[in-house]
């Protein structure tokens, strides 16, 4: 039974476990110094055992020859039985049913996706394999060739099996695409140096004087004079002016020593200069003629044109650093799942690749603000040595002229920093490390322009307006990069974005203080580093929301049960370390249950979509929201007391009516006694818990206290504030959110003490806590003093939550309504 399986990898599903494994350790193989061919071995051994096969192989495709070929590396077959495998697709019958021959590969491959087969007596030189899984391995979206496995056990393989080898070939392609990258870079090399043989010759004869006797056609060729212009002029008068003097051979000219001593000089570089006066290099061997005493009357140099060779030479050297570059970049940048550090490590291989005075890689987040992520201005310091500066890579029109203790400006983070003392570094050394790029800007390097939040939108950036690469080489009074602008003094800037053919993540901006200072190389290289750029940061991007989906309850879009645990013990190491509070607020929704009963669950779980949002909206930026099951939400709060906490409790409690109200209009019939309200508890480190445990356990049990006296409310555990065993609560009468259920129930009742002393309130219209600096009394000249109406008498038994409290037992308080 044959199966061809259309799979989508980004359809959300969850991989299993020995996926996840696989290609955890196929990126191990990635990031491990080794050749790229002993880590396609590696991997075909992790394919294997992955699916726990004995039989593994790679099958490029041939465009030559039209055919499957088996690569060296494979897993559990012997050279012999793969000596000359080879499927040629058009030897292949096309009709013919998948079981047949080898159509399993060419299926896979044709059709690009996964095909097994369980049922077939495919034969090697010393074993037979009954059934086979193939997957098509593609690079950039071309076909490339075949990974399968095999095995004795007919049905082994089926759908999980074929979405394993789909995922863990994706690893494959970059081995192979490595692989043949330095294959090719090697063919290159000696295609090039196949090439030094095809260089014209010429021939020089010159007498004892060195006066040239005999000036071939081919040296006419190579230099462009005529033999009647050169007989009986020396050769250093004529070709050689970079000699030092004039008509006149140096005593190490190699003529010289072929003269002095009888011997041959082979393989000497020369400049030459030609007819046009353009410099040319040659390739000269040195020959004498003498007679028959054996005395030299004259030498023969035979020349070689290498100028083409030396040019093709250093274009070869030059695309061999580009290619070292590119994968410099991606091995740096490979296994990363930070975008912050992708960035940074790519910029760091950009500048070995690429020469400039300013780079930077912004991030574009999706309402166009530019995250700035990576930094470097390696020659930019102030305090410079008079060495430094009288250096020949140092450009003294660059934009800032330092002196000894100046005062810099950051062009983007607005604050100063001042210059260090020259004399607080050694100037040799400094000039070492800027040279090796290990010195930054003293001022870019500040802790707050390197921290993501510094963001600005660019929009007279031609790259970010065309989404194009764009390059300008000579831009005094010219338009500038906006992302540059605040630089004075770049005359040549290059942006490339980093982007796939779906999404932009990113730009990368390099500034040079010299015009002309990128080529047509630079483009390309700059190109081809931020397209593999662009592939890691979407690999980072997807692995941040499958980790975001892990640890986020998709209804509320809050941080789930397993994210809380692990969070509440880091913030409660950190607060034990800095010696800060903590706090946790147990949120629980009252009625729930009655709600999804009358309005139906899907109205409920709208209700909770919004509470998240509102707890997302009211908590601040340093808190964190979970939902940990059901109804009950929790709010970590980070340096925080328990009366402020408290305030946030309130501000949430009482915003809630508002969600709630909205949705009851909505729906037709809403009833009074379904509406839901939140009963909360708080709990603080170190007052209240010296675990996290033991944290949400008080939290928990305050937010149940709140649910016995009443529900709709907030109530803290254990508080300790200015005051002994303060018990704040904030009486709210139902009746009082009938009539106007958008704002808040006014006026607000007084907090009370365990004294039954009023220490404070709310003040009006708001959430906001005002103590009284005296306690004004007794609830009856709280009403005097407020105009407020007296409320009804606080049950102190349902206030205070420890038993060591004294109430008077037998006092009955007024019911609420």
């Amino acid at each position: 039974m044959s199966s061809i399986i259309k799979q989508n990898l980004e359809s959300g599903e969850e991989h299993s476990f020995r996926e996840m494994e696989g290609l955890k350790h196929l990126a191990q193989i990635i990031s491990a110094n080794t050749s790229q061919k002993q880590a396609l071995i590696e991997a075909l051994k992790v394919v294997a055992e992955t699916l726990q096969v004995k039989k593994a192989l790679l099958l490029q495709y041939d465009a030559r020859t039209n055919c499957l070929v088996s690569l060296t590396p494979v897993y559990g077959f012997e050279e012999e039985e793969l000596a000359d495998f080879r499927i040629n697709f058009s030897q292949t019958d096309k009709k013919a049913e998948p079981q047949s021959s080898y159509q399993v590969f060419i299926t896979a491959f044709q059709e690009t996706a996964p095909f097994y087969l369980n049922e077939t007596n495919l034969s090697f030189k010393k074993d037979k394999v009954h059934n086979i899984l193939a997957v098509p391995i593609q690079i950039e979206g071309h076909k490339q060739g075949v990974c399968a496995v095999m095995n004795k056990i007919k049905g082994s393989f089926d759908d999980k099996d074929a979405k394993t080898l789909l995922a863990l070939s994706v690893i494959m392609a970059t081995l192979l695409k490595n692989l043949n990258m330095i294959n090719h870079l090697e063919a290159e090399k000696r295609r090039h140096l196949a090439m030094l043989d095809a260089a014209v010759d010429g021939f020089i004869e010159v007498g004892r004087d060195f006066r040239i006797s005999l000036f071939s056609k081919g040296a006419e060729s190579l230099t462009g004079w005529k033999a009647e212009d050169v007989l009986g002029r020396t050769c250093s008068e004529v070709l050689l002016p970079h000699a030092p003097h004039a008509g006149l051979l140096c005593q190490n000219c190699p003529l010289m020593r072929s003269f002095r001593y009888g011997i041959s000089v082979s393989n000497v570089e020369v400049l030459i200069r030609t007819h046009d006066g353009e410099d040319n290099w040659v390739s000269s061997n040195y020959n004498v003629v003498t007679d028959d005493q054996g005395e030299v009357v004259s030498g023969v140099i035979a020349i070689k044109d290498i100028y083409r060779i030396k040019a093709l030479s250093d274009e070869l050297r030059q695309q061999i650093q580009q290619q070292e570059s590119l994968l410099g970049v991606i091995n740096a940048i490979n296994g990363l799942s930070s975008i912050e550090e992708i960035y940074s490590k790519a910029l760091g291989e950009v500048g070995n690749a690429i020469e400039f005075d300013l780079g930077m890689i912004h991030l574009i987040k999706e309402n166009e603000e530019l995250v700035l992520m990576a930094i470097s201005e390696p020659e930019t310091l102030a305090g410079l040595s008079t060495e430094a500066k009288e250096a020949n890579w140092y450009n003294p029109n660059a934009s800032s002229k330092f002196d000894n203790k100046t005062t810099l400006q950051n062009p983007i983070a607005n604050f100063k920093l001042e210059a260090v003392d020259d004399k607080e570094f050694q100037h040799q050394e400094r000039v070492h490390r800027l040279r090796r790029h290990e010195i930054t800007h003293p001022v870019l390097s500040g802790r707050n322009y390197n921290k993501p939040h510094h963001q600005k939108t660019v929009h007279n950036c031609e790259a970010l307006r065309q989404n194009e690469p764009y390059m300008a080489v000579n831009l005094p009074g010219k338009e500038t990069c906006g992302v540059l602008e605040g630089f004075d003094g770049i005359q040549s800037h290059l942006c490339v974005p980093i982007k796939t053919q779906e999404q932009t993540y990113g730009i990368l901006h390099l500034g040079s203080y010299r015009p002309y200072a990128f080529w047509g190389s630079d483009f390309a290289l700059a190109l081809s580093i931020c397209k593999q750029i662009a592939v890691a940061a979407e690999r980072a991007h997807l692995f941040e929301q499958v980790d975001l989906l892990a640890r986020t309850d998709p209804l509320t879009k809050l941080y789930n049960k397993r994210e809380f645990w692990d969070r509440i013990e880091r913030e409660m190491k950190r607060a034990e370390r800095q010696q800060r509070p903590l706090s946790l607020m147990v949120m629980d929704l009252d009625r729930l249950k009655w709600y999804n009963d009358f309005y139906g669950h899907s109205h409920g779980d709208v209700l909770l979509a919004h509470i998240g949002q509102l707890i997302r909206d009211k908590c601040r930026n340093t808190d964190i929201p979970f939902r940990y099951g059901g109804d009950e939400l929790c709010l970590l709060l980070p340096d925080t007391q328990p009366l402020e906490a408290f305030i946030v409790a309130e501000r949430i409690r009482t915003s809630a009516v508002d969600i709630q109200v909205i949705i009851d209009e909505v729906i037709i019939g809403a009833e009074e006694e379904c509406r839901v309200t939140m009963s909360i508890g708080i709990a603080s480190f170190p007052t209240d818990a010296t675990s996290g445990t033991e944290l949400f356990e008080n939290a928990d049990s305050a937010m149940y206290r709140a649910k016995e006296i009443g529900k709709n409310r907030s109530v803290i555990y254990d508080r300790t504030i200015d005051v002994n065993k303060l018990n704040f609560r904030k009486r709210v009468r139902p009746s009082e959110y009938v009539d106007d259920r958008l704002k808040p129930a006014t006026p607000h009742p007084p907090i009370l003490n365990h004294e039954e002393q009023i220490i404070g309130s709310f003040k009006e219209n708001s959430t906001e806590l005002e103590i009284f600096e005296d306690k004004v009394g007794s609830p009856e000249e709280f009403s005097q003093e407020t105009n407020f109406t007296s409320p009804p008498q606080p049950d102190l038994s349902e206030i205070c939550l420890e038993e060591e409290i004294n109430f008077d037992e037998n006092f009955q308080p007024e019911e609420l309504e």
